[in-house]
């Protein structure tokens, strides 16, 4: 009984390989590299530049020191699974310019970007851009700088002291 139910709903080309048992059967050992893993090397998926699907963008003046600017031209790469956001920095260009990215794990996508001005030896933040949660629901600005504070902080050990 249990033959014919099988033969019925199975095509032709695997029940042959069913009933020849040269199937492939899933591996019962973890690999060496577990992509879930927290002591193993992670897993991340590619980032991908410039995806925000609904962004909004504000002006923002904040003065940053010398070492602020060292710190967030440095790359930050999760070491974790459990680290959600992953900065980026681009520049600084002919002009001084620097435009820091932070992007998000799971969704890969962009979650925040600074435009960074340097003029006479100083830097500042000019303007924010940020992803809203859709075209219904924007997010507030005030979050958004809060937001990018503490990435700036917690991540990259920036002060900040000139932003509110």
């Amino acid at each position: 009984m249990y033959r014919l139910i099988l033969n019925s709903s199975l095509s032709a080309m695997k029940r042959s390989a069913v009933t020849s048992r040269t199937y492939h059967r899933p591996s019962t050992t973890a690999p060496a590299c577990n992509r879930f893993s927290t002591t193993s090397g992670a897993y991340f998926h590619p980032w991908i530049p410039g995806s925000n699907t609904y962004p909004q963008t504000a002006k923002w003046h904040v003065e940053l020191s010398n070492q602020d600017v060292k710190k967030l031209l440095k790359d930050y790469n999760p070491k974790k699974v459990e680290e959600d956001f992953m900065c980026s920095a681009e520049g600084p260009d002919e002009m001084g310019n620097i435009v820091f990215h932070v992007y998000r794990r799971y969704t890969r996508g962009e979650q925040l970007r600074l435009q960074i001005a340097t003029q006479d030896g100083r830097a500042r933040i000019t303007e924010i851009t940020w992803e809203t949660f859709g075209p219904s629901v924007q997010a507030p600005e005030w979050t958004a700088k809060r937001f990018a504070i503490e990435i700036c902080r917690e991540f990259l050990s920036c002060d900040m002291k000139g932003a509110k």
